[in-house]
C-alpha cells in the first residue's frame, strides 16, 4: 500500500487529472474483466469524463459529476 501526504491546499487551487486502463483482469484461467476510467478535479468539482466495466456478458458505462 502507498500513501502520501499533500502539502494543505485549498480545493479550488487543486487540479487532478486521472486515466487508468485495466486490460484484463483474471482468476487462473477465467477472464474476470477489464475497464477504463477518465476522472478530473477542477475548481473543486469532480468529474468522471468516462467509466466503463466490461464483464462477461455485459458491460457498464458511467458519466458525472460532483461538487
Amino acid at each position: 500500500m502507498t500513501s502520501w501526504k499533500l502539502p494543505s491546499v485549498s480545493s479550488s487551487t487543486v487540479e487532478t487529472h486521472l486515466e487508468v486502463a485495466v486490460n484484463e483482469v483474471v482468476s487462473g484461467t477465467d477472464r474476470l474483466g477489464s475497464g477504463t476510467l477518465k476522472f478530473n478535479n477542477v475548481g473543486g468539482k469532480n468529474t468522471i469524463e468516462s467509466m466503463r466495466i466490461e464483464v462477461p456478458g455485459g458491460y457498464v458505462d458511467m458519466d458525472g459529476f460532483y461538487q
